[in-house]
């Protein structure tokens, strides 16, 4: 027979074990977010970069060409680079979002792994069992050792 103090024990154990698996899996789920910020702001530079290079490069071409022409190519740019920050900025956000809804599940997972304590009820059932068959097998009944309370005659 499992004694209460070692189903408690099993029980602590497993949700320590289960507590740690959360918090690491919210961790690298974090590290994974920098990283993909880290990442998107990268591109999102890269992409300012060119842009201006671009810009420059149609000003220094554009000696020869009409003010409006230099205009709408400079403005097309602008475009470009607005929209490639729109969505990079847009990925970044469902990126967050995913990650969030990960780490809710997560939590989920490791909520529904945890085990509550082991009642007092069974616990104290088994011990009357065993007294019980103790019992029987000195050859005495239960019934025999502890007298059973009668109402008045």
């Amino acid at each position: 027979m499992m004694s209460f103090a070692e189903k408690e024990q099993q029980v602590n154990a497993q949700n320590e074990a289960s507590r740690k698996d959360y918090f690491q899996k919210v961790s690298q789920t974090r590290l994974a977010q920098l990283q993909s910020h880290e990442q998107m702001s990268n591109d999102l530079f890269q992409d300012t970069l060119v842009a201006k290079q671009n810009q420059a490069s149609v000003y220094a071409n554009s000696e020869g060409m009409g003010g409006s022409l230099v205009g709408r190519l400079v403005r097309d740019q602008q475009a470009t680079e607005a929209r490639n920050k729109h969505n990079i900025q847009q990925n970044y956000q469902m990126d967050v979002q995913q990650k969030q809804y990960e780490m809710r599940g997560y939590q989920t997972t490791s909520t529904g792994r945890m085990l509550s304590s082991p009642s007092l009820i069974p616990t104290g059932l088994e011990m009357y069992d065993t007294y019980n068959k103790s019992l029987d097998a000195k050859g005495n009944t239960p019934s025999s050792t502890v007298p059973i309370p009668r109402g008045p005659k």
